[in-house]
């Protein structure tokens, strides 16, 4: 049984806070992340003890519902949408880059060594949120491109921890695999580019190997998508933006339809296990999408 003398105020709000922020944390993640962040062991009685006496505890249940907790309503993962259309799905290119590359794999092995209280699973899903996010104009379509929503106490922290990365520091984690960074933003930046240029070597015509990153964006990542999905297969069917100017471009039109039998014919898997399919031509936007 563990001893009073272990509750110490610090390690009360670091449960409380990070119960609040993942309703789903159970009491045994919790041991491990007390363990990791306070080098102290508490029991899981304990730590269910602190749960319900600051009413926080997750209303037992099928998945796929609610979690009720004492003071709101957490909806369901946005994953569980069976269909969503979302702009800027053109940046599929480049997760599908990614899991051929395995690059946000790396950086999160990378940073496990110097964030702590984060499983490989969270720092994953927080550096693919860091690296898109700024094409999002909102997190629900970031969270719908992801497939999951990532609470924002635990960016919050994610993000407290890395600002406290001294600079020379953090140039030596990089030196090997992104040389000249000195902060998390630059590593994105670096990131976004080996992955879209991942994407314009493997799945795109040899012409297009060459073009820069804005040139990709403005011709292919800025494309509409929906996203379909079922338990084997995960379908992306591409839609023209607004005004887009290629449009009518054949070459434009052969570019994408090549990219996308690429993808198809490598047999690509989301993180979620579904297979990646996306429809070899793009159709007009919707009435009502803006």
């Amino acid at each position: 049984m563990s001893k009073p003398y272990k509750l110490k105020e610090e390690i009360v709000q670091f449960i409380i806070e990070r119960k609040k922020a993942d309703p789903t944390l159970s009491c045994r993640k919790f041991v491990s992340l007390v363990r990791e962040n306070h080098q102290v062991t508490l029991s899981k009685s304990l730590i269910n003890n602190i749960i319900k006496q600051n009413g926080i505890s997750s209303r037992v249940g099928r998945r796929g519902s609610e979690i009720q907790t004492s003071d709101r309503t957490i909806e369901p993962p946005l994953i569980q949408s069976k269909e969503a259309l979302i702009k800027n799905c053109g940046y599929f290119f480049l997760k599908i880059a990614d899991s051929k590359l395995k690059l946000i794999d790396l950086l999160a092995q990378t940073f496990g060594g110097f964030l702590r209280g984060f499983s490989q699973k969270e720092l994953t899903e927080l550096i693919e949120a860091g690296l898109f996010m700024p094409f999002f104009e909102e997190n629900k379509d970031l969270w719908l491109f992801m497939g999951k929503e990532v609470p924002p106490g635990v960016i919050s922290e994610y993000s407290r921890q890395l600002a406290c990365i001294p600079e020379p520091e953090f140039s030596k984690i990089w030196d090997k695999n992104f040389p000249n960074i000195n902060n998390n933003s630059e590593l994105y930046k670096q990131a976004l580019l080996k992955l879209s240029t991942f994407a314009q070597v493997n799945f795109f015509p040899q012409t297009y190997r060459f073009l820069d990153f804005f040139t990709m964006q403005e011709r292919f990542y800025s494309l509409w998508g929906r996203i379909q999905e079922s338990q084997s297969l995960l379908k992306i069917e591409y839609f023209y933006p607004k005004n887009f100017p290629w449009k009518n471009d054949l070459i434009w039109q052969e570019a994408l339809n090549f990219a996308a039998k690429s993808v198809n014919q490598a047999r690509v898997c989301a993180r979620s296990g579904q297979r990646i399919r996306i429809s070899p031509a793009a159709a007009d936007l919707p009435a009502g999408a803006l």
